[in-house]
């Protein structure tokens, strides 16, 4: 979360840095609070390697939404 935090902040032009670190972290935040519940129920079904799949699956999904919303570097002006 911090990597994120820090690449979105030097992406990002300073007037509209705040609402969007917030707006970033409030879907982070919701879409991960069910998160301990789903991945408790697919361990019971299908152990170990589903969850750490998915896991692995939806960080890939987060770097591709991260780049594609974020389009262009913007230089930092304090």
């Amino acid at each position: 979360m911090p990597a994120e935090s820090a690449w979105i902040a030097s992406n990002v032009k300073t007037e509209e840095r705040a609402r969007t670190l917030g707006s970033y972290s409030t879907v982070r935040t919701l879409l991960s609070f069910p998160a301990p519940l789903i991945g408790g129920f697919l361990f019971d079904a299908y152990g170990f390697n589903v969850p750490v799949t998915l896991n692995i699956v939806l960080v890939l999904v987060d770097i591709v939404l991260i780049l594609y919303l974020v389009k262009d570097r913007v230089a930092s002006t304090g």
